[in-house]
């Protein structure tokens, strides 16, 4: 499952040409507005064996305010917690905000598969209770943490800093189908 959500950005024939617009995508999340088709292209990994096709900008920007809903929602009580509380009940906000990290994937293979009642369903913890979601999590943290680690050496040369957009876009594209392959190996 982990070789295979690692090579899975390279299987498509026209691989080259969706880590350009992937790689404008996530320069443009400064934009906000990029941010929420990137976000829409990443469901679609989720629920799609090759690499998806950049064809419906508005469907996948739509997507992509659907993630960022769902996403708010599960938030807004640890977030609350933490700000307006201290102590106890600082520290329970906290460690919701720490499980919902664990629980991302699967509220996003959810709502990618099922739609945006599902991502709150009791589906979302079965997916994540499980072994191979477990080593997909643990796989994804170790991998994407060395690649953070190895951007910052690619921000040394200005000319290496220009990969870091296709560097963050295969972060991405594999951290999400590694997942979706866990998910869907029970």
């Amino acid at each position: 499952m982990i070789s295979k959500g690692l090579k899975y950005p390279f299987q498509d024939e026209e691989w080259i040409k969706k880590w350009f617009i992937g790689s404008f995508l996530v320069i443009g999340t400064i934009l906000i507005v990029p941010g929420f088709t990137l976000v829409g292209y990443l469901l679609r990994v989720m629920r799609e064996d090759s690499m998806p096709e950049f064809d419906d900008i508005v469907d996948m920007t739509s997507d992509g305010i659907q993630a960022t809903l769902v996403v708010l929602g599960y938030i807004a009580l640890p977030i609350t917690f933490i700000t307006l509380f201290e102590d106890t009940v600082m520290l329970l906000g906290a460690s919701l905000l720490f499980l919902y990290t664990y629980f991302f994937y699967s509220i996003f293979y959810e709502l990618a598969n099922n739609g945006m009642r599902a991502a709150f369903s009791l589906q979302v913890f079965r997916n994540a209770f499980t072994l191979d979601y477990f080593i997909g999590f643990i796989a994804v943290f170790i991998i994407s943490n060395i690649m953070t680690i190895l951007s910052f050496f690619l921000l040394i040369l200005i000319l290496t800093a220009l990969l870091l957009p296709p560097f963050y876009f295969y972060q991405y594209t594999f951290s999400f189908r590694i997942m979706a392959e866990a998910i869907e190996s029970e």
